[in-house]
């Protein structure tokens, strides 16, 4: 019996894992699509984020099922606690890149502003990601304190991004669709930042203890 648990609990973690690579895939997508402006690929985030969604429901089920039939001792339950609730925060991810793909498609014809900045978010939000993913396989606790600080930095470059494109629409005295685009964008990828402070955050508390970690961003 004992092998059987063992081997449902490495498959859990194993579709984990492949939900987190997923999640970074379709935000990665989605902004090359904003930089090429191609939006074909749109339709394929929306796919994705359609299988993150079947994931997330799947991985929910397979734990509380192992939960009602294999009754985990409680450093198991924290480890399934944790695969469930980094499921939701990858979940929420790919909604956040959808939406970024709804953002382009209703700008299809203009050109967004401050895209430079958009990008030096994104690529400090994928970089966020990859920190999370990389701490926790490697049981990296300091590196996982070391993502929640960068979230400062994709906050300052959202609100930097928000007063540029105020400025803008003031100087026009008009609300122009692009720059209500760039901050839709922006605001979107600081969600994503969220999600990855979630993640690293239940990583702590699942492996340190309350104390290690502050409140959970809804």
């Amino acid at each position: 019996m004992r092998s059987i648990y063992d081997q449902e609990m490495r498959e859990i973690q194993r579709d984990s894992i492949h939900m987190c690579n997923l999640a970074a895939e379709t935000l990665q997508d989605v902004m090359d699509a904003v930089r090429r402006r191609d939006f074909n690929v749109v339709d394929r985030v929306l796919e994705q984020d359609y299988t993150l969604r079947q994931m997330r429901m799947a991985i929910n089920e397979r734990v509380m099922r192992m939960i009602a039939t294999q009754h985990p001792v409680a450093v198991d339950l924290r480890k399934l606690f944790y695969l469930v609730h980094t499921a939701d925060e990858m979940e929420r991810i790919g909604y956040q890149a959808a939406g970024i793909g709804r953002a382009m498609m209703r700008e299809q014809y203009g050109k967004v502003p401050l895209l430079d900045d958009i990008f030096r978010m994104s690529e400090r939000v994928g970089t966020m990601l990859e920190r999370v993913l990389t701490c926790s396989l490697g049981e990296d606790a300091e590196g996982m304190k070391a993502v929640l600080r960068m979230d400062d930095e994709v906050d300052a470059i959202c609100e930097q991004i928000y007063r540029e494109c105020i400025a803008r629409q003031g100087a026009h005295q008009v609300q122009d669709s692009e720059t209500m685009t760039a901050i839709s964008i922006a605001q979107y990828l600081e969600h994503v930042g969220d999600h990855a402070v979630n993640w690293a955050r239940w990583w702590l508390y699942f492996n340190g203890g309350p104390g290690e970690t502050g409140d959970v961003i809804v």
